[in-house]
């Protein structure tokens, strides 16, 4: 599945499948109340993915970078202004984070760890100490948020190299 009309479609043919089992299994209510959730979760999923297929914003994304569960990655909150950010229900974000990203992004993609502390004072006016910097970067590294440059001590960037896997 490459775009979105393409898991439109898909999701569309398991609903219409678990409403079909769900017919034929009226005689076991068990089995007749699974598909009749299942179907209700695809018909949830098939709400969201058309309430985004015009979006252009994020129609323009891969679908990697979209959960359609609706848990919001930190890329697609770059930009954003503070009110916006305020309103959303992404308590985990960490501030910090999305300013890395964005100081990456900035600087063409790869910035070593001397630059991001330096970005971040400018920036925030804070003065991160190195080891506490080194530990953000590492769990974002782990999360895939941002990636270790291959070969070379504290360069980071926010694009997977080709061939590697998280």
């Amino acid at each position: 599945m490459n775009n979105i009309s393409d898991c439109i479609d898909f999701v569309q043919q398991q609903i219409d499948y678990q409403d079909r089992r769900a017919t034929m299994t009226r005689g076991d209510q068990k089995k007749l109340n699974f598909h009749i959730e299942t179907a209700k979760q695809f018909r949830s999923l098939l709400q969201f993915l058309e309430s985004i297929h015009d979006n252009p914003a994020i129609k323009s994304q891969p679908l990697s970078d979209i959960d359609p569960i609706g848990a919001l990655l930190p890329k697609e909150l770059i930009g954003l202004p503070q009110e916006v950010i305020d309103e959303l229900s992404a308590k985990g974000t960490d501030k910090q984070e999305l300013l890395i990203i964005e100081l990456i992004e900035a600087s063409g993609g790869i910035l070593s760890l001397d630059r991001i502390l330096i970005g971040i004072y400018k920036s925030s006016g804070a003065v991160i100490k190195r080891p506490a910097l080194t530990a953000k970067l590492y769990r974002m590294a782990q999360n895939g948020t941002i990636f270790k440059v291959a070969g070379k001590k504290g360069l980071y960037t926010t694009e997977q190299a080709k061939g590697e896997s998280s």
